[in-house]
């Protein structure tokens, strides 16, 4: 980018000052073009507009996806309650608040700079983010990896695959590898370790432990982690383990297939779940991204019911600011595969504990509301980030400067009707904070809760 050309941008930005600062829950004041006009000045009579013939001026590309962005986003964003309560914000202040900085774009990559500051004023509220390089490589690389034998696939491959998204990501094939990193877990007692898990014993509270790191999809490093789990289960049955704790304070999601298939299938001898409901706005990029997920037979697609059918008085923690702009709901059903071949044993027979925090996201949350729900497992620690209840984020990209950008279309209720990605997931045992949540799940287990 020029340097004249940071320096209107920065200019711009000197003048929002507030734009993204903390939330604090009330929106700027009026202007004074706004303001209510006291004292005995006559009222003038307004002049008869004037006839013209000059056609509007015409907007620059980056402006025609500027307004796009909004428009979609207005269409079919189910959070706007949800992301004024948690942060302040609502979409028409955040576009007035940047409008004039989008302005001064000059190039897709300034509108691009502009977007991701936006995109930041989210906090991630329904997975709403503003692709950089690092996440088009890595959605796009995906796609490329699975569309000779996956048609949805190939429609995320034309989706993000035009000139100009390629362009303005300075997109090269070698950055199309998608990766997975580990994080550090609850430290001392740590025994043999993988990439993605980590295991370790205390024989003395007859308990187990493993660190899932993140719910890997599938693949080689899936199936490695399939094989490691269903030895560890049946390795504690073998031994006389009393208790098994699963930790993902730090796993901040992947796919939910993980939990469902390889930490909860091996232990149960039945499919286990319940029902969630969640809130659709229905927009045309919406229904558009349900008909494209047919095209893979193993994706879900959502069955729409018109809103005046919810039941409302089943959800009384519902805010019924949730319920502006929504046109339908769906029935989410949060649990394992229903006539799927179960073993006749489950392959660790003692108490499951879920060590659970604010990192918690997306499927790993899933898993945390299935644990919940069900009491397949007593959560220890904070409460969680939230927004487990649905399907993968729809992609969105803009014509003029191939901009991608991704959201939830669907609001995931709790089984109490509150947004799943503002509540999140409330731990049986509530661990203080700065307190470890490994250490008190320890002593519940020599106390016998």
């Amino acid at each position: 980018m020029k340097y004249r050309q940071i320096s209107a941008l920065l200019l711009a930005l000197v003048l929002l000052l507030s734009g993204c600062s903390p939330a604090t829950g009330e929106e700027p004041s009026p202007g004074e073009s706004e303001s209510a006009v006291t004292g005995t000045a006559p009222v003038e009579t307004p002049e008869e507009p004037k006839e013209t013939t000059e056609e509007p001026e015409k907007l620059s590309p980056w402006m025609e996806d500027w307004n796009l962005f909004w428009k979609t986003l207005e269409k079919n964003y189910p959070f706007e309650g949800v992301l004024y309560r948690t942060t302040g914000k609502k979409l028409n202040s955040l576009e007035l608040s940047y409008h004039n900085t989008a302005q001064q774009a000059n190039s897709a990559e300034d509108l691009l700079w502009v977007l991701q500051m936006v995109s930041n004023c989210f906090g991630y509220t329904g997975h709403m983010m503003v692709f950089d390089a690092d996440a088009y490589a890595s959605n796009y690389g995906s796609a490329l990896l699975g569309a000779e034998n996956n048609a949805f696939s190939q429609y995320v491959v034309e989706l993000l695959g035009s000139e100009q998204s390629r362009s303005v990501y300075h997109w090269s094939e070698k950055e199309g590898e998608a990766s997975t990193s580990g994080v550090s877990g609850p430290g001392s007692g740590r025994a043999a370790t993988s990439d993605n898990l980590a295991f370790a014993y205390y024989p003395e509270q007859s308990a187990a432990y493993v660190e899932v790191r993140s719910m890997l999809s599938f693949g080689e490093e899936f199936d490695r982690d399939q094989e490691l789990l269903l030895d560890f289960f049946q390795t504690i049955e073998a031994e006389g383990y009393e208790n098994c704790m699963i930790d993902i304070r730090c796993n901040s999601g992947g796919s939910d297939l993980y939990s469902k298939l390889l930490l909860l299938a091996p232990n149960l001898t039945e499919a286990i779940g319940k029902t969630h409901d969640a809130l659709i706005k229905g927009g045309a990029e919406t229904l558009d991204y349900y008909n494209a997920r047919k095209l893979d037979s193993m994706n879900y697609v959502p069955e729409l019911h018109p809103i005046e059918e919810l039941d409302l008085d089943s959800l009384p923690a519902l805010e019924q600011e949730d319920l502006e702009g929504i046109t339908y709901y769906s029935s989410m059903y949060v649990g394992t595969p229903v006539g799927m071949n179960y073993p006749d044993a489950p392959a660790f027979s003692g108490k499951f504990w879920l060590l659970v925090g604010p990192n918690v996201y997306s499927a790993s949350e899933n898993f945390a509301i299935l644990c919940k729900d069900t009491g397949f497992a007593t959560l220890v620690g904070q409460t969680t980030g939230g927004d487990g209840i649905g399907i993968n984020p729809m992609i969105c990209v803009l014509p003029n400067s191939g901009i991608a950008y991704q959201f939830t279309t669907m609001n995931g209720l709790n089984l109490d009707g509150g947004s799943s990605q503002e509540m999140g997931t409330e731990p049986d045992i509530v661990v203080p904070e700065g307190e470890n949540a490994l250490e008190i799940c320890l002593r519940a287990i020599e106390e016998g809760l």
